[in-house]
């Protein structure tokens, strides 16, 4: 008798699980939900259609520069003999990071044999970077 009630609860576990998966694909592919709390919520994600709801350019051309173009603060600067961080004063973040007593290795094209050769002059090694901010890298904690 145990086992009949497992097997009907498996039963109706089961059937709700594929109920509750037949209405996700049916929201997926953009039919409203048996459940009906998300059409509620598509309605308010989505742009507004009237253009009287937006603003015009003559109301952004009254507001004053300073709220047109976003001034981006200057990074904290926080060094020690081990570290040297940058942080974004708009948020906690660390926007930049070397570590002042580990160098990067030198090119090998620049040291040995072959900087002889070529006549390069080898650079004094710089600091290992572990968080920048420049164009084309963007490494952040």
């Amino acid at each position: 008798m145990g086992s009949d009630i497992q097997r009907a609860l498996l039963w109706i576990l089961f059937g709700l699980s594929a109920f509750m998966l037949y209405d996700r694909w049916e929201v997926y592919n953009g039919r409203p939900s048996f459940f009906g709390a998300e059409t509620q919520q598509v309605a308010t994600t989505e742009a507004p259609k009237n253009e009287a709801a937006l603003p015009s350019q003559s109301q952004t051309a009254s507001l004053p520069a300073e709220a047109k173009t976003a001034v981006k603060a200057e990074p904290i600067q926080v060094e020690t003999d081990l570290l040297k961080l940058s942080f974004d004063p708009e948020g906690a973040v660390i926007i930049g990071s070397e570590l002042r007593k580990e160098k990067q290795t030198i090119p090998w094209t620049d040291t040995g044999l072959v900087g002889m050769i070529l006549g390069n002059k080898a650079d004094t090694p710089a600091d290992v970077v572990l968080f920048t901010e420049q164009k084309g890298r963007t490494y952040l904690a």
